[in-house]
């Protein structure tokens, strides 16, 4: 590469190294103090039985009651669609695609500052509700720029254990040069995006969930992002079971309406609003809403105040890898949650989120011990503090790859569940950020 100024058109960051120096500089004036609620107002009030802002946009923090379960939590609502996408430089004879990613604090990252989208942005960012700057890249991804063409788009869910119905905009929009890149945003070489994502704390699960959307390729000479192992590979290519494709669309698409009404924050029998949180009276979810007091320099908005989810215990989530007819297999469960639009979705073969209980089935755990890969990563640092859920690979024994009285289990070649991930509202946000790690493996 030329040498020339960190991540530019003319110099992608290629290496490690410049990812981690591009996140050194965006910790620059950035700190987290937590606040009561007190000095939380009035831009976060309870208000008729929601924590809602000022603007009454970005997000909202309701009780929500499943009529059919009973289960009462509290949970995030966020009608306004959000928008993540990733920009990038198509690839030439002489040139992989790269990308561009921000250098992005958070107040409940892990370790502050992780890479994120080129756009990740609510309504009420992108609109200014916030009275800060525009969002950067913005013209790109929602106005018209006759060089930035849209070549993926689809509606991703959330986090369906916390968020309810919340889903957003996940798109891909190609450029044919790399153009400069604006203040703390950064051009990623292809490999430099592959080094990162086999590293912790090091994307956000906006862009890790984006790379296990976006154009993947066989071919490592295609300038597409690529798997490393041959046997993934191999899966990637694998002609789709039509029966099985069939069996899993009808499952996904066929959940019971949804039983979900708000309920008051004060409704709710086992949570309580205190000086300085909404929590819980006795410790069942494990989680809580705190307040705090934010800054940094390369935000829109310089300060600002708004309430973290936060998490005692980490989560953890398990896919199984089997061999079958030479080809490889991912055990995934077909799961039904409160927060999901379509009311169930695909999502890894076992899921905790943090706070819940973290053992799997012994037959999971029997493939978790035979470790292939893994990460831990921390939710959208927006939303959450420090909340770490504990991703692991593993691969199983022979004769010791199913369990019986799971009828929610599905074996999908890489193939086939590349299918529901590039289609809408099909796949969990921890199967995409899981999907990510399957172009790492060796």
């Amino acid at each position: 590469m030329l040498t020339s100024p960190l991540g530019t058109a003319e110099a992608p960051i290629d290496d490690l190294s410049g990812v981690k120096g591009a996140l050194e500089a965006g910790r620059r004036n950035f700190s987290v103090e937590a606040i009561s609620a007190e000095e939380a107002a009035p831009h976060w009030e309870v208000i008729d039985g929601a924590l809602v802002h000022a603007s009454r946009g970005f997000f909202s923090a309701t009780g929500v009651r499943n009529r059919a379960t009973d289960d009462e939590r509290l949970m995030l609502f966020q009608p306004q669609g959000a928008v993540s996408g990733v920009l990038s430089a198509a690839p030439t004879a002489h040139r992989p695609r790269c990308f561009v990613v921000q250098s992005r604090p958070e107040p409940g990252n892990v370790g502050e500052t992780q890479m994120g989208c080129s756009i990740q942005s609510t309504p009420a960012n992108y609109t200014r509700a916030h009275g800060g700057a525009a969002a950067p890249w913005f013209e790109q991804f929602l106005a018209f720029d006759a060089t930035a063409i849209p070549i993926e788009e689809t509606t991703q869910i959330d986090l369906g254990a916390h968020y309810f119905f919340k889903s957003k905009r996940a798109i891909h929009v190609e450029m044919p040069d790399p153009v400069p890149p604006k203040p703390g945003f950064y051009w990623l070489s292809r490999e430099a995006m592959m080094d990162a994502l086999a590293q912790p704390f090091t994307f956000n699960t906006d862009l890790r969930g984006l790379a296990g959307v976006c154009r993947w390729s066989d071919d490592p000479d295609s300038g597409e992002l690529t798997p490393h192992a041959p046997a993934v590979r191999k899966s990637l290519t694998a002609p789709c079971r039509s029966d099985v494709l069939a069996s899993v669309f009808d499952r996904l698409s066929s959940a019971p309406p949804s039983n979900a009404e708000f309920v008051p924050i004060e409704g709710l029998a086992n949570w309580q609003i205190t000086e300085d949180a909404i929590c819980e009276r006795e410790p069942r979810l494990g989680y809580a809403m705190r307040y705090f007091r934010c800054g940094a320099a390369l935000r829109e908005v310089n300060h600002w105040i708004q309430p973290l989810l936060a998490c005692d215990a980490e989560g953890r989530a398990v896919i199984a890898v089997r061999e079958r007819d030479g080809l490889l297999e991912f055990h995934l469960r077909i799961a039904d949650r409160t927060g999901y639009i379509r009311g169930r979705a695909l999502e890894p073969g076992f899921l905790a989120s943090p706070g819940e209980p973290t053992a799997a089935p012994d037959w999971i755990e029997r493939a978790a011990a035979n470790r292939w890969g893994g990460t831990r990563e921390s939710d959208e640092g927006g939303r959450f503090l420090t909340h770490v859920t504990d991703y692991q690979i593993g691969r199983c024994d022979a004769g010791h790859d199913d369990d019986p009285d799971d009828p929610t289990g599905v074996w999908l070649r890489l193939s086939e569940l590349r299918r529901f991930l590039t289609q809408s509202n099909f796949c969990s946000i921890q199967l995409r950020v899981m999907a990510s790690m399957l172009l790492v493996l060796r």
